[in-house]
């Protein structure tokens, strides 16, 4: 073989990696394993209306209970884990959630091993209130697992009293405002679509 043909070989063997990644459809091919959820953690919302927009569902409710405590993945990692709480909506602003459900919201993480800065991702409190915008969960793209994420980690509003406080500080949405409001600008931006 001559060294053209020799070089001409590796270059495409090194290519066919790149193939793979490419923006092809791969949907016939084997499914990833990996734990994913609608909303991306590295999107930054500027307003009510963004987060209302990109989250499938709206609610309040009260979380129940403990969290049950799981593998953050299928892999087998047992290393990163899951808290899994149990919420009891008492209103749903957004989807298919009616009084009385109880939703599974799954947040990377526990109070003993946090996965992230609280300002990043806070982890819900038992007997609180929230409104949190959500998505569904999923480990295999397209096949929900009936459980939900917060929306960017950052559509958690916990309930004290009169107002909303978010249990993030990462981005540019308020930290503080009137369950009124709050309530007002998601009506309003489900409204207006």
């Amino acid at each position: 073989m001559t060294m053209k043909r020799i070089a001409l070989s590796l270059l495409a063997l090194a290519l066919v990696p790149l193939a793979a990644c490419s923006g092809t459809d791969h949907s016939d091919s084997a499914p990833e394993q990996t734990s994913h959820g609608d909303g991306s953690w590295t999107q930054s919302y500027n307003s009510i209306s963004e987060l209302t927009t990109d989250s499938m569902t709206v609610v309040v409710g009260r979380v129940e209970g403990t969290p049950e405590i799981v593998n953050a993945a299928e892999s087998g990692d047992t290393v990163t884990k899951s808290s899994i709480y149990q919420l009891r909506v008492t209103s749903s602003l957004k989807g298919d959630s009616t009084e009385d459900d109880v939703l599974p919201i799954r947040q990377l993480g526990t109070v003993k091993q946090p996965a992230f800065a609280p300002a990043d991702a806070a982890l819900l409190e038992s007997g609180q209130t929230y409104v949190l915008f959500l998505n569904p969960f999923y480990f295999e793209r397209g096949k929900p697992t009936g459980q939900y994420v917060i929306t960017g980690e950052e559509g958690a509003f916990r309930l004290d009293g009169t107002e909303a406080v978010r249990t993030t500080t990462r981005d540019k949405l308020p930290t503080r405002l009137g369950e009124a409001d709050l309530m007002s600008q998601v009506r309003d931006q489900i409204s207006a679509h």
